[in-house]
């Protein structure tokens, strides 16, 4: 994972250095509501340019799922 991806999570979840982990789930962060998982869309659509197709959006259920769905995209998170 880029340092850019783990900064953007950071700060839409509003997580802490200590706090964060590229395991986390939707069932780890309080703040994950369905506000929080647009406003992570929106943010990954205009950071990396890309479309998020629907299925893509249901299928972001934790910090995996999201690395799954841009690199499907063709991202380089290396």
């Amino acid at each position: 994972m880029t340092n850019e991806l783990e900064s953007f999570l950071k700060s839409t979840f509003d997580l802490s250095d200590s706090e964060f982990s590229d395991t986390l789930t939707v069932d780890d962060i309080a703040n994950w509501d369905s506000l929080k998982h647009m406003e992570l869309v929106t943010g990954l659509e205009r950071n990396y340019q890309v479309t998020l197709e629907m299925m893509d959006i249901v299928n972001m259920k934790s910090i995996p799922d999201i690395i799954k769905v841009l690199k499907d995209k063709n991202i380089n998170l290396e």
